[in-house]
């Protein structure tokens, strides 16, 4: 059961928040370090956007939402609740836009998708806080996990693909592989429950007999 692991993903949520304010690209010929807060900033008034706009920005900022919903889904103790809505109300802050978003600048895109993200993430949050679903918790855990890490992983690359478009040297920061640890040893301890581990190799069964019906 992923219930005797709840301290431990509290950990990695932790470990993953770090990975989050750490730098993830660093230039060596300046001191410049960019987190992926800065990062999504940064990529959101790039003029040369790849595919959909602000999906690069999007994609970074994805983390801190599933970071939150993580946060209310593993409380289950009345100290966890108060301590999770803490986290939850201060991770939802963290992502507003600035103050003349509600002033002058409300038709802001960028802006747009900061709140819509910190009302998501405050919103399910609280619900999910008071109203927890108890069953397939590890299902719910593994595949948010998933998500972030290929978010981060996407956003990531593009990002250091606009940095490089805009003749800037840049190198990977630790704050990507912090977070990716983080979120593999949560995908890891979902997956040791006998349930998902069942249904995870099943998929992976279907997948190689897809693979092989598909090869000439």
């Amino acid at each position: 059961m992923l219930h005797q692991h709840r301290i431990t993903i509290y950990w990695l949520l932790g470990l993953g928040l770090a990975g989050y304010v750490l730098p993830w690209i660093v230039a060596p010929t300046a001191p410049l370090t960019l987190n992926a807060f800065d990062l999504a900033e940064w990529t959101s008034l790039h003029p040369t956007q790849f595919g959909t706009p602000l999906l690069v920005p999007l994609l970074l900022r994805l983390q801190l939402p599933i970071i939150t919903v993580l946060v209310a889904l593993l409380a289950n103790k009345s100290l966890m609740k108060l301590l999770a809505a803490v986290i939850i109300l201060s991770l939802s802050v963290a992502q507003l836009p600035p103050l003349e978003f509600l002033t002058i600048s409300r038709h802001d895109s960028n802006y747009q998708q900061q709140f819509l993200l910190a009302a998501i993430s405050l919103i399910a949050g609280l619900t999910l806080l008071r109203w927890a679903p108890s069953r397939r918790l590890a299902l719910a855990t593994g595949c948010l996990a998933a998500i972030g890490l290929l978010a981060a992983l996407v956003g990531q690359s593009q990002a250091q693909l606009l940095y490089q478009m805009s003749l800037q040297e840049g190198v990977p920061g630790v704050g990507l592989g912090v977070l990716a640890v983080a979120y593999f040893g949560m995908i890891a301890l979902a997956l040791s429950t006998a349930r998902l581990r069942e249904k995870f190799m099943k998929l992976i069964e279907w997948l190689a007999l897809w693979v092989s019906s598909e090869t000439p």
